[in-house]
């Protein structure tokens, strides 16, 4: 059986013709390949806030009660500071 190699688009970006695609993450064996569309955020900082939205749609990702969210959402940020202080590769 074939994985499914991309994510299914949400409706609502389907639906908006104005919508662009700014980052793309895939998984190999033991390493991420990563693209994102460069000249998207005329100030670094705003990548700051995508990657804390992202941060938090993934603690959502793990359950629905909002200890649980919390518990992912601060061993997110620990990978965060741990691969920022030591990066692996």
């Amino acid at each position: 059986m074939k994985k499914k190699r991309e994510l299914i688009t949400p409706d609502r970006v389907a639906a908006d013709d104005s919508a662009v695609e700014i980052i793309r993450v895939w998984a190999l064996s033991e390493v991420q390949e990563m693209a994102i569309r460069q000249g998207f955020c005329e100030d670094p900082a705003e990548w700051g806030i995508i990657l804390v939205d992202l941060a938090r749609l993934i603690s959502r990702s793990y359950d629905e009660d909002e200890d649980v969210q919390n518990q992912a959402l601060e061993r997110v940020k620990e990978g965060f500071d741990a691969e920022w202080e030591y990066p692996t590769d």
